[in-house]
């Protein structure tokens, strides 16, 4: 039976998870204040820009003007997430799990104390203007990516198909699988 993370690595996890919160955060900061609103800033042409926009949706802007509904799932996201990060077996997993919950968290804060979410990465990849983001999303992306590399590369298809974070399965008598 596997068993759980130690404590210290759940506090590394959480000091991970804050300093990627931090670095949204700040990130945003400088955006709202250096960069004026729908202005295209030229940093690498033709592939990257720093352009400040008020997103009231989620990703692609899907679902605007449902900031309190977002916000609430954003808060409902992060408390399962934490959950979850608390049955973790693995250090890979739980910083995929920590990635994940500081882009909902730094989103979330944003929803909270703006009342939209601060974007303001700008790319055009092969001639496609990719919808423009922020640090947040970044982490949330990068953390699913970990969580995939850490279930394929771990062999443990039980990682997916039965958690053992809410007990036994089914006719399985110790909760080992």
């Amino acid at each position: 039976m596997e068993k759980k993370l130690q404590a210290k690595k759940l506090i590394l996890i959480y000091v991970f998870t804050a300093l990627m919160i931090g670095i949204d955060q700040l990130t945003k900061y400088i955006a709202v204040y250096n960069i004026d609103r729908g202005h295209r800033n030229t940093v690498i042409k033709g592939f990257f820009y720093l352009t400040y926009c008020e997103n009231t949706g989620a990703a692609w802007s899907i679902l605007t003007g449902k900031t309190v509904f977002l916000a609430i799932v954003s808060l409902v996201s992060a408390a399962v997430i934490c959950f979850i990060l608390h049955h973790a077996t693995s250090l890979p997993l739980g910083f995929g799990l920590g990635a994940i919950l500081a882009g909902a968290l730094g989103n979330m804060i944003d929803r909270f104390f703006r009342g939209f979410v601060v974007d303001f990465l700008d790319f055009d990849i092969f001639g496609y203007n990719f919808p423009i983001f922020n640090f947040a999303d970044i982490c949330v992306v990068c953390g699913c990516i970990g969580l995939a590399l850490t279930v394929i590369l771990s062999g443990d298809r039980k990682l997916l198909l039965r958690p053992k974070i809410f007990g036994k399965s089914k006719g399985d008598k110790d909760g080992n699988n």
